[in-house]
């Protein structure tokens, strides 16, 4: 079970950094798109 969690935070981690490095120029409504969908997960 904590490994289902911790599996899931750490999926969504690299998620956000790869967005982080593809989009150099992301904008702040776009990244809380991104962080939010990996919440609903």
């Amino acid at each position: 079970m904590i490994q289902d969690y911790i599996e899931g935070k750490l999926t969504e981690q690299v998620t956000l950094l790869n967005a982080l490095l593809d989009f150099q120029d992301i904008h702040l409504s776009q990244l809380a798109t991104l962080v939010n969908a990996g919440e609903k997960r």
